[in-house]
């Protein structure tokens, strides 16, 4: 399956990556029963990628996961 991911953040790619390897990392290391999963699947969490984890049961492939374009529109305001 491909997931595309588009965001914005000031941050780079290996500090954002990071940051949503540990949100994923806090929610699959647990060990849920089938209605523990679904009331998690319908949860709302900090990124989208975290959200379809937890509603697919996906594993993230982080090595593979790569930036496929960007858009250099500048930052608001300048």
């Amino acid at each position: 399956m491909t997931v595309h991911n588009i965001g914005e953040t000031d941050r780079n790619y290996g500090k954002r990556q990071e940051e949503h390897r540990k949100e994923v990392q806090s929610i699959s290391n647990r060990t849920f029963t089938r209605s523990d999963r679904k009331s998690r699947a319908a949860e709302m969490n900090k990124s989208a990628i975290t959200d379809h984890v937890a509603k697919e049961n996906h594993v993230i492939n982080w090595s593979g996961a790569k930036i496929l374009e960007r858009e250099d529109i500048g930052k608001p305001g300048r």
